[in-house]
This record gives C-alpha cells, sequence and structure tokens, in this order.
C-alpha cells in the first residue's frame, strides 16, 4: 500500500517536471531577447537533469528504492518550478540589461548595468531596449538582424519629425532641454521612412503603431536615421533605472 502511494507521488512529480520543462523551454525560445544566457544555460541545464531522472525511472521493487527516487524527482520538480517563476518574472515584470557601446552618452555609458520594465507602453524621451527586425529595418553600419538597441523615443504615431541645421523638431517645435544641445545629422520623415523594408509610401506623420528613435550621442548612434522607424512591437522594455557606484546604488533615468 505504501509503496504504491509513493508510485503515485513519483509520478506527479514526473508530470510537474515533463509539464514544467516544456513550459521553460518555451518561455526560452519566445522570450530570447530579455533571457540572458546565465538564464538559458542553468534553465536548460535543469530540464536536461530532470530529462535524464525520468528516463531513468528503476522498477520499484521496493519501498526504499521508491523513496529515495521520489526525493530526486521532488527536488527536480521543486528547482524547474522556482526557474519558471524566475523566468516568468524577467520576461514580463523587470529584467537586467547591460549598455554595450557609447551611443547613449552621457546618459548611460559602455557596460553599464541598467533595469528593463518589461513593457510596450512608452512615451516620448523615454529610453527603450529594442531589437532590429531585418524584414523591417534597413541593416546599416554593421547593425545585425536581432541585434538589441538601446535608445530614445523622439517621436510616435502621428508625430512629425525632422531635422535641419543640427537642429530636431518634433512638430515644428525644437527640442528642449538637455537634448537640445545636440548636434544631429539633418533628416526628413521621408529618408527615415526610406530606410524601411515594410513601409511602401512615405506619410507626413509617423504612422500608428511606430516610433522614432535617436541616442543621445548622435554623432556615433546607429538609431532611425539610418535604420527606419521601430515598430512597437520591437519594443522589449523601459529603463528605468542605472547602476551606481554600489551595488545597492541605482539612479532613476531621467
Amino acid at each position: 500500500m505504501e509503496i504504491a502511494s509513493n508510485f503515485r507521488k513519483v509520478n506527479i512529480r514526473i508530470i510537474i517536471c515533463a509539464i514544467t520543462s516544456i513550459l521553460l523551454v518555451i518561455l526560452i525560445i519566445w522570450k530570447h531577447h530579455v533571457i540572458g544566457d546565465l538564464n538559458r544555460i542553468v534553465s536548460f541545464s535543469l530540464v536536461a537533469i530532470s530529462l535524464i531522472i525520468i528516463a531513468t525511472i528503476p522498477h520499484f521493487s521496493n519501498g526504499e528504492k521508491c523513496e529515495n527516487y521520489y526525493q530526486r524527482v521532488d527536488l527536480m520538480s521543486l528547482l524547474l518550478v522556482v526557474s519558471l517563476i524566475l523566468q516568468l518574472f524577467l520576461s514580463f515584470a523587470f529584467f537586467r540589461g547591460t549598455v554595450s557601446g557609447n551611443s547613449m552618452y552621457p546618459t548611460l555609458t559602455n557596460e553599464e548595468f541598467v533595469i528593463v520594465k518589461a513593457t510596450k507602453k512608452i512615451e516620448k524621451n523615454d529610453i527603450v531596449i529594442l531589437y532590429v527586425d531585418k524584414d523591417i529595418n534597413k541593416l546599416a553600419y554593421g547593425v545585425t538582424n536581432d541585434e538589441l538597441l538601446i535608445k530614445r523615443v523622439i517621436g510616435v504615431a502621428g508625430d512629425e519629425v525632422h531635422a535641419v541645421g543640427g537642429k530636431v523638431y518634433v512638430n515644428g517645435v525644437e527640442e528642449t532641454g538637455p537634448l537640445s544641445n545636440l548636434h544631429t545629422s539633418d533628416f526628413d520623415l521621408s529618408s527615415v521612412v526610406s530606410c524601411n523594408l515594410d513601409i511602401e509610401e512615405s506619410p507626413l506623420v509617423i504612422p500608428e503603431g511606430y516610433i522614432l528613435v535617436l541616442g543621445d550621442n548622435r554623432s556615433s548612434s546607429n538609431d532611425s536615421r539610418y535604420l527606419g522607424l521601430f515598430r512597437i512591437d520591437q519594443i522589449l522594455g523601459r529603463v528605468v533605472y542605472k547602476k551606481g557606484n554600489t551595488i545597492f546604488d541605482w539612479k532613476k533615468i531621467q
């Protein structure tokens, strides 16, 4: 009777391991942009170990053997569930990123750590993480497909954006604040959209579902001037904090 009870418990844990492993793999493939390499390695390692354990199900000839196996599969199911919960948080809540390059200098510097809120609800002047899509953006200046970029949102749907004389104008109003001192190479919306592979005609304003982004270091930034507009669904999140001098010092992004 006890062996039968243990056998049922083992079966339940095996089912949990199998379902959690499948969900974990699907999530990592789906959210590969925001889940870091270390997290992927740990998660896939757990999945591999669980598969090995499941593949070596012993014949439960005695209660002691069944109990020992139950302890192993119970621990593995717990680790997989914890890993799945962690990856869900990192995919749909907040995740950590590392700045690569100086396109956002002086706001953000190379190899600086940032905390990103996983959201597509953004406003003008937000700093966002987005990815390049070869079916949407023209690949230029060494930018590769699926590459992650960190840029500032300058224009949203309905805005007319252009730069002339080194100054950026949004809906006819000159850029103000700290960014007003930046020199930006001249462009208009037609030249930006000409870099889009999914927009056939040049609109007068940014179309619905698109944004125009620029780097803060505009003399050294691959952005909408060369890659075209970005779709909202290319956004992975909004940068909310950057790391200060210590591990406990995080500064809110302005």
